[in-house]
């Protein structure tokens, strides 16, 4: 088991296409499947082998048994059917998908009746098997499977666990129960958390012992001289320089100085350069002046994120930020109890959490209704669904019966505190984005509408007034940065409204605050693949500060690559607000801010 990355243009697939060659013909794997990220992509890969197999004469020199029976076919499926050897079929096959060397019987044969197979990561793989002439089932014993993601599909949180879901389970036990199977992954790493960053991530997938190769292995010292370097280059790349011309005045720019530019740098790679270049150091820094993005995914392995952020949340630093209490047992410290509740389609989702009155939280609780029973899926396979529930309701109705069940149970139910006193849920928030009607109308005639409220996150923008400066209305509210206006609505019924990327932005950071520490939130005792969905929801957004012309307020931005689930994100959210709405105050920060007296005029 191998998963390796390395720098475009490295000659992975090269390789690889030697490889498979070499073991086949050898004897080492009596059968090999060659697996693309596409059946398309992988029968060109055949394809190429192929011909390899028919027009190399140097290798049919080496290797005749194999290659002389396709040449006498003229690497013709239609003509290997018929091919004799010695008056008997030669079991040759030149299909499409397959390549099953001749059996000639030769002494110095080693590759009799070995099979070359190919398929792609949406295809049929399981089952792979090929009936010897002795009647023996020879099942595959080497799998190389060449970049088996899509751009299309890195980018799919739905798409890469398919994948790797394919690559743990049909591609691992393709081999059957009592042989082992090899399995070498060359993979390109597209995006952060795609496919090829989980299996070469040793702690996520120790099985692959998978190696990251970098180009550019250290950075240099003297950002200075580089600086010079740039506004060289830059200035001569304005003035629209022919190559040569660039290379020159950059060349000997770099040859005067190039002890100073090189000092602590190094590269994996030391004759990697262009017709021009003094140094693969210097092509490496050119390529990173360029497009640093390109640079950092292609030659890295190590993507920048969009709006890439150093202080971002990741998966692992989530589902790792577990206490020691057991699933839905509150803290002996925590006075309120706050739940919010997200409708799709398909599911309601739902997060409950214990708040101390410094806003140091516990994530007590998270789930569905109706509950799925697996630890991992995504909006894309939800079964059952609340139609499966109501099916004789339409979407309105099934959604109203979730929610009778799933708020019922939330707030009939008391939650035991670890010095044995019982809690109820203070205040519970369902998001109204989405059919906001049924929502509204059952906050409205539930039997729990004490505790109930429908919330909607709104976008503040940078030249927008935050809620925390708008002024107390009669029969209204605001608080920290959130508001309850005082028109009832379409609906009738008092409402929340949200500043989400001031919530977001705050929640984030109690992620990011140490255990033991005012403000910290953390989940409940469990290990990291029970909480790696919830991790990879929490981090499904990115941000991005942007600042205001003029003003100079600067507001964090939270967006949600599309493809990815942010459900149970939104809901702990929710759950800050909801904690914010019953008098939970962070001390150092989170101050409710008081409108200022309006003074009264002074007539002369």
């Amino acid at each position: 088991m191998h998963a390796f990355a390395e720098p475009r243009g490295g000659g992975k697939t090269t390789r690889c296409h030697w490889a498979v060659l070499y073991a086949v013909l050898n004897g080492h794997s009596p059968y090999t499947v060659y697996l693309g990220p596409t059946q398309d992509a992988a029968r060109r890969r055949l394809k190429s082998l192929r011909k390899t197999l028919l027009y190399n004469t140097m290798f049919r020199e080496d290797y005749p048994e194999a290659c002389l029976p396709i040449v006498h076919a003229r690497g013709k499926h239609s003509r290997a059917q018929h091919q004799l050897f010695r008056g008997e079929p030669s079991g040759l096959v030149l299909s499409g998908d397959a390549i099953v060397l001749a059996s000639t019987g030769l002494p110095y044969a080693k590759c009799d009746q070995t099979v070359l197979d190919v398929a792609g990561m949406e295809g049929e793989i399981r089952g792979r098997n090929f009936e010897l002439p002795s009647g023996r089932i020879q099942r595959p014993t080497l799998c190389i499977a060449d970049d088996p993601q899509t751009r299309g599909s890195a980018r799919s949180v739905a798409e890469t666990e398919f994948r790797e879901t394919v690559l743990a389970g049909d591609v691992r036990y393709m081999s059957g129960p009592d042989e082992p199977i090899g399995v070498i992954v060359p993979c390109t790493v597209i995006c952060r958390d795609d496919l090829a960053d989980r299996i070469l991530d040793r702690e996520r997938h120790p099985e692959y012992q998978g190696v990251r190769t970098k180009f550019l292995l250290t950075e240099p010292t003297n950002k200075k001289r580089w600086d010079e370097y740039f506004d060289l280059r830059r200035g001569a790349l304005v003035q629209e320089a022919s190559p040569e011309h660039l290379a020159t005045v950059c060349g000997e720019f770099y040859r005067e100085h190039q002890e100073e530019l090189e000092d602590g740098a190094s590269v994996s790679w030391d004759h990697r350069m262009y017709d021009g270049e003094v140094s693969a150091i210097q092509h490496a820094l050119n390529r990173k002046f360029e497009d640093e993005a390109a640079f950092m995914a292609e030659y890295q392995n190590e993507p920048l994120a969009k709006g890439d952020d150093p202080d971002a949340l990741t998966v692992r630093e989530v589902e790792g930020k577990v206490n020691g209490m057991a699933r839905a047992t509150v803290p002996i410290r925590c006075s309120a109890l706050t739940a919010f509740v997200d409708v799709s389609q398909d599911v309601l989702w739902y997060v409950v959490c214990a708040w101390e009155p410094n806003f140091t939280g516990y994530v007590i609780d998270y789930g569905t209704w109706p509950e799925q029973g697996r630890r991992y899926f995504t909006s894309r396979d939800i079964r059952p669904t609340l139609k499966n529930k109501s099916p004789q309701s339409a979407i309105e109705g099934a959604i109203r019966n979730g929610l009778d069940k799933l708020v019922d149970s939330l707030l009939s139910r008391d939650w035991k505190r670890d010095d044995g006193a019982d809690m109820q849920i203070t205040r519970c928030l369902i998001d109204q984005g989405w059919k906001d009607d049924v929502v509204c109308d059952f906050c409205r005639q539930s039997h729990h509408r004490a505790v109930l409220m429908p919330a909607k996150g709104f976008y503040i923008s940078p030249l927008m007034r935050p809620f925390a400066e708008y002024r107390k209305e009669k029969g209204g509210m605001v608080g920290n940065h959130w508001r309850i206006p005082t028109a009832l609505g379409k609906f009738g019924i008092p409402f929340v409204l949200t500043d989400a990327n001031y919530w977001k932005s705050f929640v984030a950071a109690r992620f990011k605050t140490s255990l033991g520490d005012a403000g910290c939130l953390s989940l409940f005792q469990a290990s990291a693949a029970r909480h790696r969905m919830f991790a990879e929801q929490v981090t499904a957004e990115w941000r991005e500060r942007v600042e205001a012309k003029g003003s100079g307020r600067v507001v964090d931005v939270w967006q949600n690559p599309p493809g990815r689930d942010n459900h149970f994100w939104d809901c702990l959210v929710g759950c800050a607000v909801a904690a914010s709405m019953v008098g939970i105050i962070f001390a150092t920060g989170d101050v409710q801010q008081k409108p200022r007296k309006k003074r009264k005029a002074t007539y002369l």
